[in-house]
């Protein structure tokens, strides 16, 4: 049995370097098997670097989703622009 999905969940609100290259070398696998990863984080820069698409959600509701270079450049969403002023600097793909 091959999964056709793998869920990658951080388990406090900053993202550890351990998890990341854990999700570096995955990319590997990724595209050996043409796998999905559903990745929930409270870390844009981190779904910025492994992501395509990203879901914004926001007490449990979805508030914004699409691609994830539209998403963080251009947000639609109030709370989705709340995120990117918290941070920084986004890295870029």
């Amino acid at each position: 049995m091959t999964p056709h999905a793998i869920v990658y969940r951080e388990r406090a609100p900053r993202f550890c370097i351990r998890a990341y290259e854990v999700l570096l070398l995955s990319q590997d696998l990724q595209r050996e098997f043409a796998l999905t990863y559903i990745f929930i984080s409270h870390s844009l820069p981190v779904v910025a670097q492994v992501a395509t698409r990203i879901a914004v959600m926001r007490a449990g509701q979805f508030v914004e989703t699409g691609p994830v270079d539209r998403v963080l450049q251009q947000p639609q969403h109030d709370y989705t622009r709340e995120l990117l002023s918290a941070v920084p600097e986004l890295p870029r793909a």
